[in-house]
Parts: structure tokens; sequence; C-alpha cells
């Protein structure tokens, strides 16, 4: 015959066969003693993986919080690399005889203000303290009073004025 889904496939008696002879002679405290240890083993997992997920969540953040810091650090270095590059090549141009050199080393001058304009723009758009907001505005006022004396000394190369240009980069 066939059994219905819902019954107990076995019988009280049947299923104290299934124990083994041995764990159905152990007296009650062994068994309250071995059910304490499963139990605290169950405790240690669970704590064990709590705190791994801890530990998972607070290593994201880290990553997050270095990916930023890495980020900034990379793009200050654009900034100093070419500013500094920016004054070489306004120095270069000063020097250079050729008008074609002259040309690349103007283009090459350009090309760094670009890549210091657009590292100092994403810098901007990044979350910065207070410290850094200080910076990065000192920075912006320092740039301010030094471009248009670079400018003017690229003007004064163009136009052939040795004397006044001599002058200008000193002062740049």
């Amino acid at each position: 015959t066939e059994m219905p889904t819902h019954a107990i496939p076995f019988t009280a008696d049947e299923f104290t066969g299934r124990i083994p002879r041995r764990v159905q002679q152990m007296p009650a405290w062994r068994l309250a003693l071995m059910a304490g240890f499963v139990v605290q083993l169950l405790l240690i997992l669970f704590v064990t993986s709590i705190g791994l997920n801890q530990l998972t969540a607070i290593s994201d953040k880290l990553e997050a919080v270095v990916d930023v810091h890495m980020r900034k650090q990379y793009l200050t270095t654009i900034m100093v690399n070419s500013a500094r590059e920016r004054t070489l090549n306004l120095f270069r141009m000063a020097e250079s005889r050729d008008p074609f050199d002259r040309d690349e080393l103007h283009m090459q001058y350009r090309r760094n203000g670009e890549d210091f304009i657009k590292a100092r723009a994403e810098l901007l758009r990044m979350p910065l303290s207070e410290s850094e907001r200080a910076l990065i505005d000192h920075q912006g006022r320092l740039t301010a009073l030094a471009v248009p004396i670079q400018d003017r000394v690229v003007e004064l190369l163009d136009a052939g004025d040795k004397e006044s240009q001599a002058l200008l980069l000193k002062e740049a």
C-alpha cells in the first residue's frame, strides 16, 4: 500500500532502533555535555561568520578610501609635473633660435597647461578636506599670478623683444 506523503515513515520505536546502542545507553549528563559542545561549536561558527562579514565590509571601505587617496595623489602629481614642464618649456622657448623648435615647444607649453587644468578640475570634483581645499585655493591664487607673466613672456618671445623677455624670465 502507498503511504500518504504527510505520514511519518517510521514509528518512535523504529527511530530508537536507528540510534546507535552506545548513544542510547549514555547517561543524561553526557548527552547534555555533548549537546552543549555542539551548541558552542555552532556559536563559534556564527561569531566567525559575523566577523568575516565585518572584515569584508571594512576591507571594502578601506579600499574605497585608498582609491580616493591614490587618485588625489595621481592628480596632484600630474599638476606638479605639468607646471614644471610648462616652465621648462618656457625657458627652452627663450633659448631656442629655431622657429620650428620654438613652435613645437610652444605647443608642448600649451599641452602642459591643458593637462594641469584638467587634473585640477578633476581634483576639485573629488571630496576634499578643509586643508586640501585651502591648499588648492592657495595654489589657484598663485597660478592666477604666474600664468599672465608666463603668457607675457610668450608674447615677447613671439615679438622678438630680447631685453623685455630676459626681464620677464627673471620674474617668472
